[in-house]
């Protein structure tokens, strides 16, 4: 009991670290002082764990290498740049470094799991963890639709910028709330993410244990739904990402029947979903928004919605200079939006440092899914997965720097359980030649 309570407050500092929020009454920065400090200081009384972590590396010591000298050239090179053709633009610098500063909360977190669970797989912990928070992450989403007084009173509670609460008050974002204010599109990546992650369990469960696992199931419908609150774009990924998955488990295992269910259980929800909106106008919009591009797919044969216009108007092609150089702009120093106006992922770093050093970033996720999927076929799928991910997603918007802290984090949980599994190994073993010898004298 002690144990399973000491656990759940890894559990509730997971569910703060993937979906931070701050209080309204107090300072962001001495929040983020008392928060951030507290859990560095956990990681210096503890700091042996940590050697333990990264001792398991050795077996793919040449990826992570690879993976972390890239990752640091690109944080130089966002220094130098703007310094070297004196645009002085360090938003993408900034940008980095709360990304790692993340990275290295997790790393605490995954110390954390291997100190109350070392006996489990610290990869799939993390995961689980990971699908957990966003489900009740959309679990507090729908309380605050269905209690309007709860939903003043939270968006009073946290911190909120006036641009986002204004966001919140249009119908069709009006489902885009959570914990953590409003939830927009790397909320809706992290959804996918946990979609991912719940397809990989699923299958990794039935692998060993020629079961389902019914808790992930429910993790992955509810990533789903908040897909539907929070971006329509996570929710085509994450169909797609079922789709594929099932594919795969009928591929392997040659069972139709779940994925009959599976098939029947999402016709189910959204069936729901139309009958209720027919008792509310607010969520009657929310819902046309929702469905727009499977209405606009089923019309045309295109999937076409005013955001995917607007994408499309955002990709154009940079004249030879700053596709090879950069213009050292992340930013417009005009208006303090994304330079040149657009939205799109793989264009934003091209702008700002090049397509060399744009090319650098991506590799970097690469190798770590290689070093991932290793000689399994289920990392291989995940693998796999995982890069498409990264691709479409990139096509809309920048989250490559919200997936490279979650693969390292990954590599290192996989790698490490390797070396606890081959440590108990030996240490049985060993116990075991003690014994027998014991006998024989």
């Amino acid at each position: 009991m002690v144990e399973k309570i000491k656990y759940l407050g890894v559990i509730l500092l997971s569910h703060y670290l993937l979906y931070p929020f701050y209080l309204d009454a107090f300072s962001n920065s001495l929040q983020q002082l008392l928060i951030f400090g507290s859990l560095l200081i956990y990681a210096i009384i503890n700091k042996e764990i940590f050697s333990t972590l990264f001792k398991g590396l050795r077996e793919k010591k040449m990826y992570f290498t690879i993976a972390m000298l890239l990752f640091s050239i690109i944080l130089l090179a966002s220094f130098f740049i703007p310094i070297i053709y004196q645009t002085m633009d360090f938003s993408y610098l900034s940008s980095q470094i709360r990304h790692v500063f993340y990275l290295l909360m997790y790393i605490i977190l995954l110390a954390m799991i291997r100190i109350k669970k070392p006996a489990q797989n610290l990869k799939n912990e993390f995961m689980k963890l990971f699908t957990l928070a966003t489900r009740n992450y959309v679990v507090f989403t729908m309380v605050l639709l269905a209690v309007g007084p709860f939903r003043e009173f939270w968006l009073n509670f946290i911190h909120e910028t006036p641009r986002r609460l204004e966001l919140l008050e249009m119908p069709i974002y009006f489902a885009r709330i959570g914990w953590a204010g409003y939830s927009g599109f790397s909320v809706t990546f992290f959804c996918t993410i946990a979609v991912l992650f719940s397809i990989y369990l699923i299958l990794h469960t039935y692998e060993h244990q020629k079961k389902i696992s019914i808790k992930e199931v429910i993790n992955m419908f509810f990533a789903l739904i908040g897909n539907a609150f929070y971006g329509r774009s996570g929710l085509l990924v994450s169909l797609i990402l079922i789709i594929i998955g099932a594919a795969y488990f009928v591929f392997i295992n040659r069972k139709i029947k779940y994925i009959v269910y599976l098939v029947s259980a999402i016709v189910i929800i959204f069936m729901l979903l139309t009958i209720i909106k027919e008792f509310n106008s607010t969520l009657a919009s929310w819902y046309s928004w929702m469905m727009q591009p499977f209405v606009s797919l089923i019309e045309s044969g295109r999937i076409e919605t005013s955001s995917t216009d607007a994408l499309w108007e955002m990709w154009f092609i940079p004249d030879d200079s700053t596709i090879l150089f950069g213009d050292g702009f992340y930013t417009s120093p005009l208006n303090g939006r994304y330079y040149m106006g657009t939205d799109v992922g793989f264009l934003r770093p091209l702008l700002f440092f090049g397509s060399t050093f744009m090319t650098t970033i991506y590799i970097v996720p690469a190798t770590l899914s290689i070093g991932i999927a290793s000689k399994n076929r289920l990392n291989k799928f995940f693998a796999f997965l995982s890069l498409i991910t990264l691709f479409i997603f990139e096509i809309k918007a920048e989250v490559v720097f919200l997936l490279i802290p979650i693969l390292i984090i990954l590599f290192i949980g996989e790698f490490s359980s390797r070396e606890d599994k081959e440590n108990t190994y030996k240490n049985n073993r060993s116990y075991k030649t003690i014994v027998t010898e014991g006998i024989a004298r």
